[in-house]
């Protein structure tokens, strides 16, 4: 119940406490109850283009925001996408589309405490903290990049910013 009053409230919840006592657990289980995909199915493999939870280890060597929103490769001229930015744009599309009825996305970073998360983190704790508008949205928007236009190896569009949407916890 806790867990919940704290994603209704903020919208992001830092778990901590003893290692073993199910913190990652809780946060796992919790968003697979509410993935359309794998609720009530214990031989459900996580599908990332059907899944509306992403889990991601955080590693050590984890120096800037590259492993979690990705970055343009102008050798390739291509954006190198992450599972985490194509989570945010299938949240970003299923909020424009269905508005209060879109189902909600989960990000659970497991273990934030491996790397220093002011280098890997800082601009989603800005964009989080920059509050939301109206429509629910964050006031400020992530910065992808600075070209016109950019897609990436699957063809996908990428945006050069992303407003979080209210169905991202």
């Amino acid at each position: 119940a806790n867990f919940y009053a704290a994603l209704k409230t903020k919208g992001f919840v830092i778990l901590s406490g003893l290692s073993g006592t199910g913190k990652t657990k809780l946060a796992l289980l919790f968003a697979e109850l509410l993935c359309e995909h794998c609720r009530g199915r214990a031989d459900a493999q996580h599908d990332e283009d059907k899944c509306t939870h992403l889990f991601l280890s955080v590693r050590p060597d984890w120096r800037d925001g590259k492993p979690l929103l990705g970055y343009y490769n102008p050798l390739m001229e291509q954006y190198e996408s992450t599972p985490l930015l194509r989570l945010l744009l299938r949240a970003k599309a299923d909020y424009e589309e269905k508005g209060a009825y879109a189902m909600p996305y989960f990000v659970i970073l497991d273990e934030m405490n491996l790397s220093h998360v002011e280098y890997y983190f800082a601009d989603f704790l800005s964009v989080l903290e920059s509050g939301r508008d109206d429509g629910g949205w964050t006031r400020e928007p992530l910065r992808l990049h600075s070209l016109s236009s950019a897609e990436d190896h699957g063809g996908t569009e990428i945006p050069s910013t992303l407003r979080l949407p209210p169905n991202l916890y």
